[in-house]
């Protein structure tokens, strides 16, 4: 069964409302869609929907980076301008707790007991950070910085974490790494791409790699024996999370919808034979940006 997740795209002060009005929403479907260009709210906004794309319906005003907790009760939020930083709230967009206020903290992932949350504490580097989940207790993961760190993502053991180092600017560290939770034994990982994230049985990593032109690809790594599969596809270089099935990925795709409009969509793609399928109708939630799936 297809269950809750989460798409986010630009976006910045977290303003509750339901379908544009304010209030906590009395129901919260599976799918959060934040996105660039939802229904004419600019610059985004954060929406539920179902997993099929219907019922697609205003949640939060504003935000961005968005990712669930394991037991799915709340979010962590990446903010702007007077709520810059680190929020979480419970689902119901209630019980809002400021953790992280540093400008440009983002990329929020928590820890598979829901304990503590990994982020990129960027003031004035990127660099990966740990802190409590209730706020408190924050420390840079590894004691010496690798380069520009991103996109980290915990394992569902927890014994592990997966982020990629920016390979821009000549950075010769550039790629994809492993590092245990307590931050020590680093390891890089012989391939090169972006947005690592882990199968629920923690056994593979899905990571994004530039394709043809401004398109991207998404390559699957298994981890035991190094082989790596590889879906070609028009994708954004931005979102990408594993259905709790393992089956298949949701994807920011670039697919015409039934009205004709080529652009950036939330698309599933079935691992089985690459199968790309088009879930939102009538460009509802377009420019995905990031994406993750509530277990």
């Amino acid at each position: 069964m297809l269950r809750r997740c989460i798409v986010a795209a630009t976006g910045i002060a977290l303003g509750l409302g339901v379908n544009g009005a304010g209030g906590a929403p009395a129901r919260v479907d599976p799918v959060l869609a934040f996105c660039g260009d939802c229904r004419g709210y600019e610059p985004g906004g954060l929406f539920t929907m179902r997993p099929d794309g219907t019922r697609f319906r205003l949640f939060l005003q504003e935000g961005r980076n968005a990712r669930w907790a394991p037991d799915g009760s709340r979010l962590a939020v990446e903010g702007d301008g007077a709520l810059a930083g680190i929020w979480t709230m419970r689902a119901d967009g209630g019980g809002r707790r400021h953790l992280s206020s540093s400008r440009g903290d983002d990329a929020p992932a928590w820890s598979p007991d829901g304990r503590k949350i990994v982020y990129v504490h960027s003031r004035h580097t990127m660099q990966l950070w740990v802190m409590a989940a209730r706020g408190g207790g924050k420390h840079a993961l590894m004691p010496r910085k690798i380069g520009d760190e991103q996109s980290p993502d915990w394992s569902p053991r927890g014994d592990r974490i997966a982020f990629s180092v920016s390979p821009f600017y000549g950075n010769a560290n550039g790629g994809l790494y492993l590092v245990k939770a307590n931050g020590t034994g680093v390891r890089r990982l012989r391939v090169e791409g972006e947005i690592p994230r882990w199968s629920p049985d923690g056994r593979r990593l899905a990571y994004l790699v530039s394709g043809d032109g401004d398109y991207w690809q998404v390559n699957v790594l298994t981890l035991r024996t190094n082989r790596v599969r590889s879906y070609r596809a028009r994708l954004n270089g931005s979102a990408l999370v594993w259905s709790p099935d393992a089956k298949s990925l949701l994807v920011s795709a670039w697919l015409p919808d039934p009205l004709g409009y080529s652009g950036e969509h939330v698309a599933r793609l079935r691992l089985r034979d690459g199968h790309l399928t088009l879930l939102q109708p009538n460009r509802q939630a377009g420019n995905p940006i990031a994406l993750d799936w509530r277990r």
